[in-house]
């Protein structure tokens, strides 16, 4: 692995890492990127702040000490998830049920 983590994707014996942007050149390759420059700033939005709620998460899960474990816990439950969904829930349902484009892209 080029830093020693995954994922890795490799093509033609060269190995890619850093899974955004595997999945933006697999979106590209497939179909699935934005139809246009805009789009695909939005799909590195939501993707970006998807990756910031992820990060909450993971403070939780690797925190030791029980009792920064709960009030991290608490904040994730209380503040962090009802925002970041409430967020994701305003975007999708003012793009016909999807994050960006009215579709999968």
């Amino acid at each position: 692995t080029p830093f020693g983590k995954c994922p890795i994707l490799e093509i033609n014996g060269k190995p890619l890492h850093q899974s955004a942007a595997i999945c933006r050149y697999l979106g590209k390759q497939f179909g699935l990127a934005g139809k246009d420059d805009w789009e695909n700033l939005e799909i590195d939005m939501i993707t970006d702040t998807i990756t910031d709620f992820r990060i909450e998460f993971t403070k939780l899960h690797y925190e030791t000490d029980e009792a920064a474990k709960t009030k991290k816990k608490e904040s994730l439950l209380k503040e962090h998830s009802p925002y970041y969904l409430s967020k994701f829930d305003e975007i999708i349902q003012n793009n016909g049920g999807y994050f960006v484009g009215g579709k999968v892209i």
